[in-house]
């Protein structure tokens, strides 16, 4: 089999970046403006809290007591393009494609978003989800990842090629400007904590790889092809993580405090039972989380699944260094979250004991700042009821790219009001 990671949907419109393990950008005069002039004015912004973002993260992972719940602004790229526009009613003018083009373009939009908006963590993400080398077809959209059009493995013989050619996603595809963005956030945006994005997880890889129905039928009725799916993306997702790892250098904790994150999320296990989710475990999270804690990486993860997937996943990153779940109200909704940690959170354990969630919804955003404040509510009384120095909880504000300014406005500021800590309602 002869396969090229480049796809016909594509039609010859790659990016120039496409495949460049050694993309390299020289700023000019006015970029280097754009950036130095708004890390002023976020440095600016973030003194006028009592905390700065780092010594906020630590307390709130560590058990000593924060000022509020840290909290993640609500860029992406589909979203962060609109600072570019204001967020006017017209059409955007720079797309989420745009930032695969020219990335310098992501590096200004994160500057300037963060010199608007209060933020604890950098979070550029959703550049790819490894669709484009994970499949045998793919297209690339104006806003959004690469969209997933034929699968890879439609033989076992398809999945021995790939075990014998695993891409390096350091110098295929998209990810080479993923790790690129990490290191130049890291570089100008030292106050906060860059999100080094490992998305998607195996489980949503293999959905990527063998087809949504066609995994899920492989796990239930031909399970040996399901194994050989996992194992194939599995090998993949090391090489990935390990990219990322070297791209954001030390991970976040009590002994590195100008470190960074390792985050990933893996839809996949929503749609498989526990049972099914065990039987998986070994070439899933049986094996990234002690990868993870042979190279001293705490990893956040979302693992959106049931509550008992869930507890699976937290015991076992308990056994090994730590890390976080988060939650929104995908799958499991938020109030799975808080009977897992209750009475287990006595002693800090390097962070161990977080979650992250999700803020408003954006249907509730849009319908004004008494439907914000309801669904808030949710959060907060779940929050002011966790055991002391128990439940450790960072926050963000979820948005689209069609949300207007002044509702983003309107989130961001109530969550920085409802959030303090501890918090009460």
């Amino acid at each position: 089999m002869n396969i090229e990671w480049n796809s016909e949907e594509v039609r010859g419109m790659y990016p120039r970046t496409w495949n460049s393990s050694n993309f390299h950008h020289e700023y000019t005069e006015i970029e280097e403006l754009i950036i130095n002039r708004s890390h002023d004015k976020m440095v600016e912004r973030l003194q006028t809290e009592k905390m700065m973002p780092r010594e906020r993260v630590m307390r709130g992972f560590h058990g000593s007591d924060p000022d509020r719940i840290p909290f993640s602004s609500p860029f992406s790229p589909p979203v962060g393009s609109r600072i570019f526009d204001s967020f006017a009613e017209t059409p955007p003018v720079v797309h989420n494609r745009d930032f695969i083009e020219f990335p310098e373009l992501q590096i200004l939009a994160l500057s300037l978003w963060h010199a608007r908006f209060i933020s604890d963590f950098c979070v550029p993400i959703t550049n790819t989800f490894g669709e484009e080398l994970v499949t045998k077809k793919f297209r690339l959209i104006e806003h959004g990842p690469p969209l997933a059009v034929e699968p890879f493995a439609k033989t076992k013989e398809d999945m021995d090629w790939f075990m014998n050619n695993v891409p390096d996603p350091g110098h295929r595809g998209i990810f080479p400007l993923v790790t690129w963005t990490a290191k130049q956030t890291i570089k100008f945006l030292p106050e906060l904590l860059t999100q080094g994005f490992c998305c998607a997880g195996p489980y949503a890889m293999a959905t990527f790889f063998r087809g949504t129905s066609e995994f899920l039928i492989d796990i239930r009725k031909n399970y040996e092809m399901a194994d050989l799916a996992l194992q194939c993306v599995l090998k993949f997702f090391l090489k990935k993580l390990d990219r990322m790892m070297e791209a954001i250098g030390p991970v976040f904790n009590a002994d590195t405090p100008d470190g960074n994150i390792l985050f990933w999320c893996d839809g996949g296990g929503a749609y498989v039972t526990v049972d099914e989710f065990k039987k998986t475990w070994d070439r899933t999270y049986g094996t990234t989380i002690p990868y993870c804690a042979k190279k001293n990486v705490n990893p956040h993860i979302c693992v959106i699944a049931a509550a008992a997937h869930n507890a699976l996943v937290r015991d076992i990153m308990d056994e090994y260094l730590g890390g976080s779940l988060c939650c929104s109200d995908e799958v499991p909704p938020v109030e799975d979250f808080v009977p897992m940690w209750e009475g287990r959170n006595k002693e800090d354990n390097n962070g161990g004991k977080v979650f992250m969630i999700g803020g408003a919804t954006t249907k509730s955003i849009l319908k004004g700042e008494e439907a914000t404040r309801k669904d808030y509510l949710r959060y907060a009384r779940l929050l002011a009821a966790a055991p002391e120095k128990g439940l450790r909880a960072a926050t963000s504000v979820v948005v689209d790219a069609n949300t207007p300014l002044p509702s983003i406005d309107m989130a961001v500021k109530m969550t920085l009001e409802m959030f303090k800590y501890p918090v009460t309602v």
